[in-house]
Order: C-alpha cells, then sequence, then structure tokens
C-alpha cells in the first residue's frame, strides 16, 4: 500500500469518524431537569374568585351541599372518577366564568395539536382568535405543558401554520417568549396537563403500551414553584373545608398523587382483555378498547380522602368497616349486552381482596343511563408473575342478586388485565 493510499484511507476514516460523533453529539439527550414555573399560566385570584366574594361562596356552598362536583375552582388530580376519561383525566380541570388572558412565565415552543369541531374564529379585545384548541408548551425536552379547549390568537395559528421548525427530535413548534398573552380561556371550562417522560403511570415495559398520554401524565402541582403550591393551598382552603362538611369527596386536594394499582389486590385499573361482547372499530377509538364496561377502577379506600370521604351518601350515615372501596367502570360507547353501572361504593359481603363477593351501590341518585337494583360482583384475582403486578389478570362477573353470585363463574363473565394489550 503506497503512502498516498494510506493517507486518503486514513483521512477517510477519520471523515467518517467525525461524521459518527457528530451524529451521536447532535442526538444526545440533554440532562433532565425538572421545570418548576413561578407563576401560573391563568390568574388564580381570578380562578378561585378572590375578587368575586358572591360567587365565590356560591360555588363553596355547592361543593358543601354535594349540588355539583364541577364548581370546584380546580377539580384535583388524578380523577379516577371521571368515567368517560377512564382510567383517569390525569390533568386539572379548571372552571371559569369569564375569559382570561394566558401567559406563560418562561420561553417555551408552541405546539398546536388539534382544533375541537366546535372551534370558530371571534374577534376577542380587538384581535382575532380561534377558539377551542388544544396546544402543547414545550418547556424543555422531557416536559411539555399541555392546555386544551383554550382560544388562541389566530397571529400565532397563522405564524405555526407558516414558519414551524422542528424541535425536540420529531416535535415541531414556534418560538413564544416569557409572558406574552397567548390566548385566553373559556367563560367555562379548559384542562392542563403535564406530560413527562421521565414519569411512568403504567409500566409500559409490558405488552408494547405507548404513545398514550395517560402514561406521562404528571400532577401539574409539583411544576409549580411553592410560593405557586401554597396560593393554590390558601385560596381553596374554604373549599377544601366545605368538601370536609359535605364527607362525600373522595379526592379534594391538590398535593396528592398515587397509584391506583396494589400488589396481591384485586384494586387497580384494569382494561377489557376476553369476554362474551360483539366488538368493532367503534369500540377502539382510543389506546384501549372504548366501551361501556371496558375499563374498572377499583379504589382502596384508604387511598382516598379521609378528611373529605367518609359519608355514604344513601343513608347519610358515616362508613362502616365493610365499605372497602369504590367501583367505577368506563362510560364511553354502548355494547351490546352491557349496561353502565356507573360510581359505586363497595360493601364486602365475603371474601378477601383476591377472591370474594362485593355489593356495589350506587354513590348518588341512580339515573337513567345506570344500571338499575342491586349488584353483586363476584371476583378473582390470578396473580401471574411474582416479578411484577402489569400481568395480573382479574375475572368479574355481575349478579342481581347474592345467592346466584354465590355459585360458580359463568358464560357471562369478563377477563381484565392491568394494562391494555388492545
Amino acid at each position: 500500500m503506497n503512502i498516498k493510499f494510506k493517507a486518503i484511507l486514513v483521512i477517510g476514516i477519520l471523515i467518517v469518524a467525525g461524521i459518527s460523533i457528530f451524529l451521536v453529539l447532535r442526538d444526545k439527550l440533554p440532562p433532565y431537569e425538572k421545570i418548576v414555573m413561578n407563576r401560573f399560566p391563568i390568574s388564580l385570584e381570578k380562578i378561585f374568585r378572590m375578587d368575586n366574594e358572591t360567587r365565590r361562596w356560591e360555588m363553596i356552598n355547592h361543593t358543601r351541599d354535594y349540588i355539583y362536583s364541577g364548581d370546584f375552582f380546580i377539580i384535583p388530580y388524578p380523577n379516577y372518577y371521571h368515567f368517560n376519561h377512564m382510567p383517569a383525566v390525569f390533568k386539572w380541570y379548571i372552571t371559569m366564568d369569564e375569559r382570561l388572558p394566558i401567559s406563560l412565565p418562561m420561553d417555551t415552543y408552541m405546539d398546536f395539536q388539534n382544533y375541537w369541531e366546535e372551534s370558530e374564529e371571534i374577534v376577542l379585545n380587538g384581535s382575532e382568535m380561534i377558539t377551542q384548541a388544544r396546544v402543547h408548551f414545550y418547556l424543555n425536552y422531557y416536559i411539555t405543558l399541555e392546555m386544551n379547549h383554550i382560544t388562541i390568537n389566530k397571529s400565532l395559528a397563522d405564524q405555526y401554520a407558516t414558519s414551524k421548525i422542528k424541535i425536540y427530535g420529531n416535535r415541531y413548534g414556534i418560538y413564544v417568549p416569557a409572558n406574552i398573552t397567548i390566548g385566553y380561556t373559556t367563560n367555562n371550562t379548559i384542562d392542563i396537563r403535564i406530560l413527562d417522560s421521565k414519569h411512568e403511570n403504567f409500566n409500559t415495559d409490558f405488552y408494547g403500551a405507548s404513545g398514550s398520554v395517560w402514561i406521562h401524565a404528571a400532577n401539574p402541582f409539583w411544576y409549580f414553584s411553592e410560593n405557586v403550591q401554597n396560593t393554590i393551598l390558601v385560596y381553596s382552603d374554604d373549599q377544601y373545608n366545605a368538601a370536609k362538611q359535605s364527607g362525600l369527596y373522595p379526592f379534594a386536594t391538590y398535593n396528592l398523587t398515587f397509584d391506583i394499582n396494589e400488589q396481591g389486590t384485586f384494586f387497580g385499573a384494569w382494561f377489557y382483555k376476553e369476554g362474551n361482547f360483539v366488538l368493532n372499530e367503534t369500540h377502539h377509538t382510543y389506546d384501549w378498547y372504548s366501551f361501556d364496561g371496558g375499563i374498572l377502577d377499583i379504589i382502596n379506600v384508604n387511598k382516598t380522602n379521609n378528611e373529605t370521604f367518609y359519608k355514604d351518601w344513601n343513608t347519610g350515615e358515616n362508613f362502616t368497616g365493610d365499605m372497602i372501596g369504590l367501583f367505577g367502570d368506563a362510560d364511553y360507547f354502548d355494547v351490546a349486552g352491557y349496561h353502565y353501572i356507573g360510581p359505586r361504593y363497595m360493601y364486602w359481603i365475603e371474601g378477601d381482596f383476591q377472591a370474594g363477593i362485593i355489593n356495589i351501590t350506587a354513590t348518588y341518585d341512580t339515573n337513567l343511563s345506570m344500571r338499575p337494583g342491586q349488584i353483586y360482583l363476584k371476583y378473582e384475582l390470578d396473580e401471574q408473575s411474582a416479578g411484577t403486578i402489569y400481568d395480573d389478570l382479574l375475572q368479574v362477573e355481575y349478579f342481581d342478586n347474592y345467592m346466584l353470585a354465590q355459585g360458580s363463574f359463568t358464560a357471562n363473565k369478563f377477563l381484565f388485565i392491568r394494562l391494555w394489550e388492545n
């Protein structure tokens, strides 16, 4: 090999190596950094009606009298009791009476996700706006603030359509500096969600579950400064005291984060695996089967707030020792052969946390959409592996009387798993 050829070869190797190093450095992930925002994107004084005592106490009194839980100023995370958002909402609903300006306390990149069907163009405070937008604000590589059902400046929407740039892998956005008004809330309800890719609500090592916002959604409370957290707790204290007087609210605080799943028990979120349903594409519009009864939340009463949840709505009496938890089934799309059950107290009749029979009774006045009468839930837990709960199986069947529930499972039983496969 002559010297000239060797030189060319060495230069070629160096070029290839240099390109490889560049690609590695370019694609190298930045270190994880927790984002803590020093201001809420919307006026907390307005959200909690601190400037309108009449309206503020109207909402608080509704909470105390259990007229409408939607009168919470901010409906708490994770909200496992919202049955057309099963297994949980994993976000904050914020209720308002007026359109409030939205601005973020830090520089971000804004990514439009979609507009809802009822979206329209309006003029607000002299500016052209588009209503009912769902927007992602990338706070850094790992953490995203999602705002949903907001009204956005049309100029920003136009800029995104023509000038968005590629950022953070395959994500796109436009640069938005801190403290500018990007739009407004509605005059009823919006929701905000934090997505943190280093946070997991479900173990994604099993069954290939991925891509869902439910996996990485985190409690927004912990992504704000201590000063913001304290303001939220102080402003919400009167409503929390009203919930304590009511005794009917399983969750009423903003600094609560917990896992619904419990090893060795039937407590947890359960996804449909097998049964006698005849299903079609309308029953699978999300990441998982999405039909009535296709997801179950079975919540240990000890995971609820015992200061605000201690009373049976039906009797007005405090819970007895046999009230062990809360049951709820998904309220999505109708499926032949199933009647939506709705939110229920769980009163133990026989068995243990792995197999037995429970009487499930309505947590409030049963409406026409819910299955009427007494329901006896027969269940049996099958733990597949010692090292994980995510391949646990749960058989359930619903009976109209206790005597039938004491018999064997029938062809009407359903099989659930802790992490969706389909």
